[in-house]
């Protein structure tokens, strides 16, 4: 028997989406927090763009201007 019922799938859809995004969320959350100074993780409200860090093009210091180890 097909049941055909479009607020039950809205509602599951829903559901799932809801779902996923309690679960991605702290996951977010540990990769700004990653890229972030501990003076700016500590500080209240913590940055929630995190862009900026990722695409500063900051090297570490033990690496040369190429990216590899000299």
């Amino acid at each position: 028997m097909i049941e055909n019922r479009p607020w039950l799938t809205i509602f599951s859809h829903t559901m799932l989406i809801l779902g996923i995004a309690v679960i991605l969320f702290p996951l977010y959350v540990a990769f700004v927090a990653a890229t972030l100074d501990k003076q700016e993780v500590y500080a209240a409200p913590m940055t929630q763009n995190y862009s900026r860090h990722t695409s500063a093009g900051k090297h570490p210091q033990h690496l040369g201007k190429r990216g590899r180890h000299e």
